[in-house]
């Protein structure tokens, strides 16, 4: 199934923020044994209306023989009322109270996700048992997870998997200061031109993008402009904050004003004494 199908609340749990580029030797040494709050905040704006959606995760690294296991509860989920806030919340609810095991590799690739086909399943079933608003709201939630249920094991994984590979960014030491052009993958767009801006003050590593372009949205169609900016710890090779805002305008009927929607998401990675 392709990604762009899938509704902008869920996207928003595979989306990645920043892409860091692929490199030979990558820098991953994440504190071990230790517990990091991985908190995230999702504001939505449309017409004036803002819902917003909270999520706290604690994550705990730990060394294995090929690589490293993340072991990550989901602790709390708050999500103010609203269609795409309900249903984000809905989806996010499928994991509260819940550990779920990833395995990384030595340079923090994801590898697998423990019991990924039990965690899938109820995602797929918190989707399909969503309150519907209405008779076609919940014959689209159903068939939501229906196709859901379909996805590839590559979708599964990445999707799953983007519970933590958020907070990795291990090639972030290979990067160097400067300004260059980009493009930068989005689901339900081509991927957007952009300039892409690296900083750097000893392991500080801050990148920032802007890029803008045309969005597909099953029928609907219009332009997105996005602008992530993410800092890591090269020495480490792990997150420290981001922010990311996507402006996304659908055309509107002849006459009538194109709807826009503001999405604002902030994450932060603390270390817990």
């Amino acid at each position: 199934m392709p990604l762009g199908a899938v509704p902008l609340p869920l996207r928003a749990l595979a989306a990645t923020a920043l892409c860091w580029p692929a490199v030979a030797q990558a820098a991953f040494a994440p504190p071990l044994d230790q517990p990091l709050r991985h908190q995230l905040v999702e504001e939505r704006t449309t017409a004036g209306t803002i819902q917003r959606f909270t999520s706290t995760r604690m994550l705990r690294f730990s060394r294995i023989a090929d690589g490293y296991r993340v072991q990550v509860e989901i602790v709390a989920n708050d999500t103010a009322a609203g269609a795409a806030g309900d249903l984000f919340g809905w989806m996010m609810s499928a994991f509260a109270g819940r550990t779920l095991n990833f395995r990384l590799d030595a340079n923090g690739a994801l590898v697998a996700v423990d019991d990924a086909d039990a965690h899938w399943n109820r995602l797929c079933d918190t989707i399909a048992a969503i309150p519907g608003q209405s008779r076609d709201r919940t014959e689209k939630l159903r068939a939501l997870a229906a196709q859901l249920r379909a996805a590839p094991a590559a979708s599964r994984l990445r999707m799953l998997g983007s519970i933590v590979t958020g907070v990795i960014a291990a090639d972030a030491a290979e990067m160097a200061a400067g300004t260059r052009a980009v493009q930068v993958p989005v689901a339900g767009a081509v991927p957007l031109p952009g300039v892409q801006r690296v900083l750097r003050a000893g392991n500080r590593i801050r990148v920032e993008v802007s890029a803008e372009g045309d969005l597909s949205l099953g029928d609907a169609a219009g332009r997105i402009a996005w602008h992530p900016t993410r800092e890591a710890d090269a020495a480490t090779g792990m997150l420290l904050n981001e922010r990311s805002e996507r402006r996304i305008t659908l055309a509107g009927r002849p006459g009538a004003a194109a709807p826009t929607t503001t999405v604002v998401v902030t994450a932060t990675l603390d270390r817990v004494s």
